[in-house]
């Protein structure tokens, strides 16, 4: 769970390779961005977002918690 001074994101995983290919706010504007892209998205922490730009997710419950 975020703590309440933490930063919200997404990220936003290619569902082919399992790879981060999207960062940003959780805003509608950056959700929509990602989704167009054709992306899974996640709500992460900016600090996890952050670590999880181009990295293969084995686990997408493991990156939101």
């Amino acid at each position: 769970m975020a703590e309440e001074n933490e930063l919200l994101a997404i990220a936003g995983i290619n569902p082919k390779t399992n790879e981060c290919r999207f960062i940003g706010r959780r805003h509608p504007d950056d959700v929509m961005e990602a989704l167009n892209l054709g992306l899974i998205i996640v709500p992460v922490t900016a600090e996890k977002a952050r670590w999880a730009f181009g990295e293969k997710i084995s686990s997408m419950q493991e990156l939101a918690s």
